[in-house]
């Protein structure tokens, strides 16, 4: 009986397995169907979309197109006769199957992909095609390619319109709207390998001929360009002059100085008469000395108070040099822009608002410039000595770093690399400095147009000397009557924070220097960056208000004025909640939709040089007047001090880091914010690493000639020695070690 009833329940749950199933496959059928109506229905509702663009544009894929233009490509359109030979040279041994020719044949991509997403550069395999030299040599050029409708029809499209799945792909490229936050689709850049002989012209020539061909009869213009210097064979053709000589001997002289003053300083040490003395300045060879300079780097004086600011100079730096690598990956090819494109919608804001960020440097300028000078200005002293010989030491103290960077990049960076876009990124800029480095050494370089400047970062330096200037005679003028002093100071703060807003609205620029696409392909072509961003007259905020705040610090040190740890901290977080809103108020004017307002962006553009600067001033005070505890520490300890000493020499080196770098790319980027890191964290490892080179053997060497020639080395020892019982205020006898100010001030 229990069996029969077991039997029973096992047959009633078969059934209902069963059921289901046939219920789940008919459910199943009907989704189906009302899934395959429903698309039917969509498609069927967007027919008349696709079938009226078709009347006007292309019914054939663009890849296929470039595809007929490009299979059998020869340079055929040419009166060089030259290269008309090895062209048909190379078509003989092409259809021969030779080696050399299939390798220059298969080296570039006839077949483009990634168009619809903003993949505008077809590389190719740059060192295939220039590896063949026999019996002709490879030649890559990067061409320019730019599509338009040759129709009547106007493809133009509201910027607001979205495109959808069923719209018609060449809307994609004919349709797109061109806007400096996204790559152009129209644009496509290919990399062809052609015989050494033919010159840039002919390949233009040809091309355009073969587009002609296939893209004239479907009613698309298809405009070729071939910039010479964009065609490269494995043959370095920079010339070697006199002064690619001079240049390499001096610096290869500079090191083997370097080595014999190491060499002799280490032997010193283990001489018994000498080791008392080994540590002594030991004349001139002794300045060169590894060793010495070595451990001048990285003394650490715990209870000089001024040590926070080499912290704040790393911690600044940093950000810096993230911000450069950031501009120069966007300006190099990209793989899937799509990633960068939402940047400007999406953010991090912080990228696209911070090309204010040296501000901070400026106002450390202003406040140290105040501690290092009061007490010589105020003192015992002729007129001249007391305003002239600060200003030409500063100058001279600047000067050997820089003039070798600039030697540097306009006699041996042409020569340091290879690749497809090398000589366009370094010989433009080798020439620019052998035409115009004096305008560097005179320090004006940041009033003549953008394209003239040798070193793109180099009106900050001009801008640190011009403020210098004034900040000395401010400071004389302060001496004799304080009152008349500060009220030139506050006078000029308003004026400097007036010429922004002047400056921007009588040339109707924009309020911020917007890191869009074009300006990180070419930060020479923005006109805000060449009107507003570089002059002195409009960056000199943060530097007067820096000699303000000393001022400030000096009276409230006097009164003995005191805050609570909860008043610096929530103060703290309250200017830094201010100054990013303030900061990151900038991202608004990079909304494609947003009308342009003359007085929002003339304000913006004054309010802009406030932001980091009103942090900054806050910080100073709680730290000078106060304290901020333990957490000084992160800014002050034995590793960040003589990090942030070598800031001078890294900023000088950091683009020419980059610039190497990036130049000798062969395929473009994947941009992510992982890959940004990485390439990020390797340039900061080399910069700093070059940048302790350059200090090592010329900055410091010199620097130290300089202070024997100036008398001041003795001066540092008593100074240093004298000060070392001061109580922790912000006076000018609280400068235990002249050379770290001198250091913290220039940059």
């Amino acid at each position: 009986m229990a069996w029969q009833i077991i039997s029973i329940f096992l047959i009633m749950i078969l059934l209902l397995i069963e059921l289901n199933v046939s219920l789940s496959q008919t459910l199943n059928a009907s989704f189906a169907q009302n899934q395959k109506d429903s698309i039917d229905t969509s498609i069927s509702k967007n027919v008349w979309n696709i079938s009226s663009v078709n009347n006007e544009i292309p019914s054939s894929q663009i890849a296929d197109l470039f595809y007929k233009a490009f299979a059998n490509f020869t340079v055929s359109r040419t009166n060089n006769s030259a290269c008309r030979i090895q062209t048909e040279l190379y078509i003989k041994h092409l259809k021969n199957h030779s080696y050399w020719a299939t390798q220059m044949a298969d080296s570039w991509s006839r077949y483009p992909t990634g168009i619809l997403v903003g993949n505008n550069y077809q590389m190719g395999v740059y060192d295939e095609c220039t590896d063949v030299k026999f019996p002709i040599r490879g030649q890559y050029c990067l061409s320019d390619i730019t599509l338009y409708t040759s129709s009547s029809s106007n493809h133009s499209i509201d910027i607001q319109n979205a495109y959808n799945a069923y719209n018609n792909s060449w809307d994609q490229i004919l349709r797109w709207v061109e806007h400096p936050n996204q790559m152009p689709r129209n644009n496509l850049k290919f990399g062809i390998c052609v015989p050494e002989s033919c010159k840039a012209l002919d390949v233009q020539n040809s091309l355009q001929f073969s587009l002609d061909q296939v893209f004239f009869p479907k009613k698309i213009k298809a405009i070729a360009f071939v910039d010479p210097i964009l065609c490269s064979i494995s043959t370095d053709l920079y010339p070697y002059t006199t002064g690619y000589y001079l240049t390499s001997a001096t610096f290869c002289v500079l090191c083997l100085i370097c080595c014999m003053a190491t060499s002799v300083h280490f032997i010193s040490l283990f001489k018994k008469e000498n080791k008392k003395n080994a540590n002594k300045s030991n004349g001139i060879l002794h300045s060169f000395s590894f060793i010495k300079n070595g451990k001048e780097l990285l003394s650490y004086d715990k209870d000089n108070i001024l040590n926070i600011m080499n912290g704040f100079k790393l911690l600044i730096m940093i950000f810096l040099l993230f911000g450069h690598r950031y501009m120069y990956m966007v300006g190099m090819p990209l793989s899937y822009p799509k990633d960068l494109e939402t940047t400007y919608t999406d953010g991090p804001d912080i990228l696209l608002t911070s090309m204010n960020l040296v501000d901070p440097y400026f106002f450390m300028s202003g406040f140290l410039v105040y501690t290092m000078l009061y007490s010589t200005l105020s003192g015992n002293g002729s007129f001249s000595y007391k305003l002239f010989i600060p200003i030409i030491y500063r100058i001279i103290r600047m000067m050997p770093g820089y003039i070798a960077v600039i030697v540097f990049t306009a006699q041996l960076l042409p020569h340091f690399g290879d690749g497809p876009f090398w000589k366009q990124k370094t010989w433009d800029e080798a020439n620019i400095c052998k035409d115009y480095w004096w305008t560097n050494i005179l320090f004006i370089n940041n009033f003549i147009d953008v394209k003239y400047q040798c070193l793109i970062v180099s009106w900050y330096v001009a801008c640190d000397i011009h403020f210098y200037v004034v900040g000395v005679i401010l400071l004389y003028i302060h001496t004799k009557n304080q009152k008349v002093g500060l009220g030139i100071i506050i006078v000029l703060i308003f004026l400097s924070l007036a010429m922004p807003f002047y400056i921007t609205l009588i040339t109707k620029s924009d309020g911020i220097v917007k890191v869009d696409i074009p300006f990180l392909k070419n930060p020479r072509s923005s006109l805000t960056f060449n009107k507003s961003y570089r002059p002195s007259y409009t960056r000199a905020t943060p530097f007067f208000i820096g000699l303000a705040i000393n001022f400030l610090v000096k009276k409230l040190n006097e009164k003995k004025f005191k805050m609570s740890y909860t008043v610096v901290y929530f103060g703290t977080l309250a200017f830094t909640i201010i100054g990013l809103w303030a900061q990151f108020y900038g991202v608004h004017f990079y909304n494609k939709l947003r009308p342009y307002n003359l007085l929002e962006n003339a304000l913006y553009a004054s309010v802009s040089h406030c932001t980091w600067t009103l942090l900054a001033s806050w910080i100073v005070i709680c730290y000078f007047t106060s304290s901020y505890g333990p957490l000084a520490k992160i800014l002050n300890n034995r590793f960040v001090v003589p990090l942030g000493r070598l800031s001078y020499c890294v900023f000088l080196v950091n683009l020419t880091v980059m610039t190497i770098s990036s130049s000798t790319e062969r395929l473009p980027i994947h941009f992510t914010y992982i890959n940004l890191i990485n390439y990020c964290m390797h340039d900061i490892f080399k910069s700093y690493l070059i940048g302790a080179l350059l200090y090592f053997t010329i900055d410091a060497p010199i620097s130290d000639l300089i202070k024997i020639v100036f008398g001041r080395k003795q001066n540092y020892r008593k100074s240093n020695e004298n000060n070392k019982t001061q109580e922790n205020t912000c006076s000018p006898e609280d400068t235990q070690n002249e050379t770290v100010v001198i250091q913290s001030t220039r940059l």
